[in-house]
């Protein structure tokens, strides 16, 4: 058990980041007690065994994605309330813990919420969720990625059936015998 969050949210993200000094939690974003939507940000030391404020996000959101790469967090999708409505999120937001500070770094082509995040070689690929802010009609199978090195997004075929609210994992398989096909070093599957 780790002592709890400083405060009562929910539909926020979650990514960790590890070093050869430390491993770190952070928490991003979410709805308060009285549904409105955050921008703060946490992160958990492991070593230290407690919570700190972080630099909030340049957005508040909900409902969005992040994922540790290398030293770096990102935040993507998600949405914002503007004049009493959902507004969805189409940025990309980067963490720099060093230096504590976000920078929005690309547009997502696509904006949604309630989708699945994967790193697989330097690319971030944004799976699924929805489109809409109307209700939960416009869901997609949309798989788009993000090339961190040359900042470029690719839009991939289409997921075979919609999917929200999932996890997406990065697993690596690796070759066992001299005599199996050989298989790529990473696949992501949802």
């Amino acid at each position: 058990m780790i002592s709890d969050l400083p405060v009562h949210i929910s539909q926020h993200a979650g990514a960790g980041i590890e070093s050869s000094f430390s491993s770190k939690l952070y928490i991003s974003g979410g709805i308060d007690r009285d549904y409105v939507c955050m921008s703060k940000v946490y992160c958990y030391d492991t070593i230290l065994e407690k919570w700190s404020a972080c630099a909030p996000l340049l957005k508040p959101r909900a409902d969005h994605v992040m994922l540790g790469i290398g030293k770096y967090l990102y935040v993507c999708g998600g949405w914002t309330q503007e004049e009493n409505a959902r507004a969805l999120l189409d940025t990309i937001e980067l963490y720099d813990p060093d230096t504590n500070t976000w920078t929005e770094i690309t547009k997502v082509p696509t904006p949604r919420y309630h989708a699945g995040i994967v790193c697989v070689e330097n690319k971030i690929y944004f799976i699924g969720g929805f489109h809409s802010d109307a209700m939960f009609d416009r869901d997609t199978a949309a798989i788009e990625y993000y090339d961190i090195d040359t900042k470029m997004w690719t839009v991939e075929n289409k997921y075979p059936q919609d999917v929200w609210e999932h996890t997406c994992v990065t697993l690596c398989i690796p070759k066992c015998r001299d005599d199996m096909e050989v298989i790529p070093a990473a696949e992501s599957f949802v």
